[in-house]
């Protein structure tokens, strides 16, 4: 297009939420998007890979006010002015948790402010600015006001997306290495709105704090499978007011050997440690003593039979886990016979 490769905004109040505009062409300003006056709301969105005369990713000019809130805006060109943004002519645009990184332009790479009309303003705050003393041009009377939690470092993005050699603009993935600066240095005072998601979909509050950019950075919760441990518990039958001290366990596992397991792991019901682990002569199974009394207080007065899990881990990292089913005896108290027939002659 002349203006606005992607999106041109002449009027009224859009909001552009959750999207990669890349790749877009405008021949003389705002190689993605286009902007003349009004209110307009970009935010988590990813710009990337545009190109213009002026404002390679962003024109704005004309009195209005423009947010740009949490957007990756990278690898854009622009062959003069403001390789990112090019803003002017009284317009007021507030960039806010945005990372602005790895575009080029002969003149500001990262933004050029003012030059034509009336003054325009640029408030930044907890942004990710490449070059703020190289690539960011501001004539007077324009001015950009650099809040808190600014920093400049690099973004460490997944896998930037480039332009390749038949000058086509390649995708990449904006998401945050663990590394990255950009992980939890946003504002702190910000509450993700209910089901927020970022551009990718990932819930947008992750971690202690938002992270600067259109994507959180998000640790895999990775499900470890469980391995079943075949598991024998002995006496079959517990005797609530018998004198037993001890209680045993007899672990087996498949394809696996007693000096597998890591002994100091292994739980009863998550929370009762054995007194003992021992692996004896010519038995696979690795035997452990429990505390009788500590077997006992886990069953109630209404049970006839109980089931245990043991739990524990190899010492590979891999987790087992396996339960049995007793019995419960409550013996009832033998009636005095000499007191019965007592008052059975009276």
């Amino acid at each position: 297009a002349g203006f606005g490769g992607a999106i041109a905004v002449v009027s009224g109040s859009p909001t552009i939420r959750n999207c990669r505009i890349l790749g877009n062409t405008a021949v003389s300003g705002g190689g993605a998007i286009y902007i003349s006056g009004g209110t307009t709301l970009l935010e988590n969105c990813v710009i990337s890979g545009n190109s213009a005369s002026r404002g390679g990713a962003v024109y704005c000019h004309y009195p209005g006010a423009v947010v740009l809130a949490h957007c990756t805006i990278t690898t854009n060109t622009a062959t003069t002015y403001g390789g990112a943004i090019n803003c002017f002519h009284g317009s007021n645009l507030s960039l806010y948790g945005c990372i602005l990184w790895d575009n080029a332009a002969s003149t500001g790479s990262q933004m050029f402010i003012g030059g034509i009309g009336m003054a325009a303003t640029v408030d930044v705050s907890y942004c990710n600015v490449q070059g703020t003393d190289t690539d960011v041009m501001v004539l007077a009377p324009s001015v950009v006001n650099w809040g808190m939690g600014n920093i400049e470092d690099d973004p460490m993005f997944i896998e930037p997306g480039y332009i390749d050699d038949m000058g086509a603009y390649v995708e990449g993935d904006f998401g945050l290495l663990e590394e990255s600066p950009c992980v939890d240095a946003g504002d702190p005072n910000y509450v993700a709105a209910e089901g927020a998601t970022d551009v990718y979909g990932a819930r947008r509050l992750f971690g202690e704090e938002i992270d600067i950019g259109a994507a959180e950075f998000v640790i895999e919760e990775i499900e470890i499978e469980t391995i079943e441990a075949k598991i024998k518990l002995w006496p079959r039958v517990i005797n609530l007011r018998g004198k037993q001290k001890w209680f045993f366990c007899a672990i087996r596992l498949e394809d696996y050997q007693a000096e597998d397991i890591d002994a100091d792991s292994i739980v009863l019901e998550e929370t009762i440690k054995p007194k003992w682990a021992r692996k004896f002569k010519r038995v696979n199974d690795l035997i452990v003593r429990f505390d009788m009394d500590e077997i006992r207080e886990l069953i109630d007065d209404s049970q006839k039979t109980i089931t245990l899990t043991v739990q524990g881990a190899l010492k590979d990292g891999a987790s087992f886990a396996g339960d049995d089913t007793l019995k419960i005896r409550r013996p009832k108290y033998k009636r005095d016979k000499k007191r019965h027939r007592r008052r059975k002659h009276r």
